[in-house]
């Protein structure tokens, strides 16, 4: 081989083992990596730290009043509304009074037909004390008598009852307010069937006082309690 090829061929690869080698070296190099951060230190102290907890919770009144129908039937009118003052006594809502009504109109006819019963068995009762002193019936037939009156009387009685019943039931049908106070909590709407099992609104005293309801967790309740204190 002549001489000058073999120094070519040195001149070509001397380069390029001088690249390698500068690649190598860049690769094995340490990566400069961000700063370390900032520590804020501060001097240890011993006091006392009482625990915190974040609660739900709502403020609302301390004394209200439920107000619930006493009869039920459909709400035809609402005279109030949400947030309103009201005065005691004053007509809330209106619940439908025909059924009622008609009710009464029937115990009023019962009452009239019991009254018409009694005033005949009572004319019937003289007539038989007469005819007892004449001798003209046997004292049972007289003391017949005498039992169907006080029988037809306690039927008077208990019409007179059902007729009050009667009356209490068409005056239901106002639903007034019991005290004075603010409209809360509505849950009637006209055309709504009026339950007495269920509240319609609430009424708040004008100087209730206010309390806080929060959601406990039992955990904090426990991490609350003192020691030695029973278990829930």
């Amino acid at each position: 081989m002549p001489p000058f090829i073999a120094l070519r061929r040195q001149a070509l690869v001397a380069p390029i083992l001088f690249a390698a080698a500068c690649q190598n070296s860049a690769a094995n190099a340490p990566q400069q990596g961000p700063p370390p951060p900032a520590v804020r230190v501060v001097p240890a102290e011993l006091r006392e730290v009482r625990p915190a907890e974040e609660l739900s919770g709502k403020i609302e009144a301390v004394h209200r009043v439920d107000i619930r129908p006493r009869v039920s039937g459909t709400i035809t009118s609402i005279r109030y509304r949400e947030g309103s003052e009201v005065a005691a006594g004053t007509v809330l809502f209106t619940i439908d009074p025909r059924p009622y009504r008609a009710n009464l109109a029937r115990a009023t006819a019962e009452l009239a037909r019991s009254r018409a019963r009694a005033d005949l068995a009572h004319i019937e009762a003289a007539r038989s004390d007469r005819l007892l002193a004449a001798s003209a019936i046997a004292q049972a037939e007289r003391d017949t008598q005498a039992s169907t009156a006080a029988q037809v009387d306690a039927e008077v009685q208990g019409a007179q009852a059902q007729l009050a019943l009667a009356r209490l039931d068409v005056e239901f049908t106002e639903v007034r307010a019991p005290i004075a106070g603010r409209v809360a909590n509505v849950q009637a709407k006209a055309g709504q069937m009026a339950d007495p099992r269920r509240p319609l609104l609430d009424i708040l005293p004008l100087k209730s006082p206010l309390q806080a309801v929060l959601l406990v967790p039992t955990r904090a309740i426990g991490a609350s309690r003192p020691e030695g204190a029973p278990p829930l």
